[in-house]
């Protein structure tokens, strides 16, 4: 399908942002900074979640600031401001950025992502406002970091977060913590398109 024809939706709903902050110790290389076919894997990143929405950001950490630098004329970078680590960080500093936007979210990693499963989300999210979070279900397995966060879901997990409990419970910085609890749509993924959600986190994955 060529994404690029379909229809924005409603600058006032979703809000693009592409994960780049991981520490990417497996790839022992800035997975963003990728190359395949002449294009970074951020941008490809970007082109795939951009006809769904009316801008796109990168989330990044504060040690990629300065080589993120040339993605910024078109595309705000927002910094790691959350005492956490992992992708969720990305996510509330980002939502504290935009805190009334909904976000269409896609890790900088997942290259064979392809626009006909992103669009399937989306419908989803402008058909159905009885949930607060739409992610894929991958042969039984949720996956997070793809997916469709209402702002309101990301206001109440970073009210979770920052009360904290007696004992605080590590399990609260992980994403899919918070998915699980949360009233949640899971798209179950066809087998023939698997391939979209391939991770690729080392040289041996290309």
């Amino acid at each position: 399908m060529n994404t690029s024809r379909m229809g924005k939706v409603p600058g006032d709903k979703l809000l693009g942002m592409v994960l780049c902050g991981g520490l990417s110790s497996r790839m022992k290389s800035d997975k963003g900074l990728l190359e395949i076919q002449g294009q970074t894997w951020v941008e490809i990143a970007i082109n795939i979640i951009n006809p769904f929405s009316d801008r796109v950001v990168l989330s990044i950490n504060n040690t990629q600031l300065d080589s993120y630098r040339v993605f910024s004329d078109k595309h705000k970078l927002i910094v790691d401001t959350m005492p956490l680590s992992g992708p969720l960080n990305g996510l509330l500093s980002v939502h504290r950025a935009y805190p009334q936007r909904d976000l269409l979210v896609l890790p900088c990693d997942l290259i064979s992502m392809t626009g006909d499963s992103i669009a399937q989300l989306v419908a989803k999210y402008e058909s159905d406002s009885n949930h607060d979070i739409y992610v894929f279900q991958n042969n039984g397995r949720m996956e997070p970091l793809v997916g469709i966060y209402r702002h309101k879901a990301l206001a109440n997990i970073e009210k979770e977060l920052t009360n904290p409990l007696p004992a605080d419970n590590k399990s609260r910085h992980s994403a899919y913590y918070h998915v699980e609890r949360a009233n949640s749509f899971y798209l179950s993924v066809n087998p023939t398109v698997a391939e979209d959600f391939k991770n690729y986190n080392s040289p041996e994955d290309l």
